[in-house]
């Protein structure tokens, strides 16, 4: 789990100086809560299995996405 937080917390730190602007690739639209929650839940699931995978890697692709709160709305990153 500390691998994840310090991986957010890196995303976060290189994220703070982009300014105001709204990026191109914020989802306003077509969002489901309930489907990002039970993604939330399986990945949390298998954070375990995941850091093994980064200790003794067997693929190629590996990706976190990370949720970044700012003045009451959250926004999911990878």
């Amino acid at each position: 789990m500390r691998h994840c937080t310090t991986i957010a917390l890196l995303f976060v730190v290189a994220v703070c100086g982009c300014g105001e602007s709204t990026p191109d690739t914020l989802a306003e639209s077509d969002y489901d809560e309930q489907e990002m929650d039970a993604a939330i839940a399986r990945a949390q699931s298998a954070v375990d299995t995941f850091i093994a995978e980064l200790s003794n890697p067997t693929g190629t692709d590996h990706a976190v996405k990370a949720p970044i709160a700012d003045d009451g709305a959250t926004e999911h990153f990878w």
